[in-house]
């Protein structure tokens, strides 16, 4: 690996068994249901540290494949920003477009996130007013498995 950020397998198993002991010390699995659930918490833990210390699945899955035709796909952080090599773009890999445009959707995602907030179902109030859209049984003018005729 010509990059230090890559190839970190230890401190992939150091984080993967602190997150997972951490979960465990909170959430006992007593049932088959809850040892399935702790071990997709589990399998998810693997793959982000996978992902963050080891090596981008992307760059696993599309390096031996581009490799040849871009030279700058490396083992590096900025090998792993494919769209820069496809494109060409020269400069730092997180100024270009295509980062910049990932800020404003992460962004409209912060703004948006709250604002959806109000409509949620929640269990002290149910308002009709909250919602900004009418139900489509009051549309169709059938409730709850019951039709109405509508004359």
């Amino acid at each position: 690996m010509a990059d230090a950020t890559y190839g970190l397998w230890p401190l992939v198993v150091l984080n993967t068994l602190l997150f997972i002991v951490f979960a465990a010390s909170f959430f006992h699995p007593k049932t088959q249901r809850d040892w399935r659930a702790m071990g997709a918490y589990s399998a998810f833990l693997v793959a982000l540290f996978t992902e963050m210390y080891g090596i981008p699945l992307t760059d696993y899955l599309l390096g031996s494949w581009l490799g040849p035709r871009f030279p700058l796909l490396k083992d590096t952080h900025a090998g792993g920003h494919l769209w820069n090599d496809v494109t060409g773009w020269s400069g730092d890999p997180h100024l270009s477009p295509f980062h910049l445009a990932s800020y404003v959707a992460i962004g409209t995602g912060f703004w948006s996130s709250p604002a959806a907030t109000p409509c949620a179902p929640s269990r002290e109030r149910r308002s009709p007013e909250c919602c900004r859209s009418t139900p489509p049984q009051a549309k169709s003018g059938t409730t709850a498995g019951t039709e109405t005729s509508l004359r």
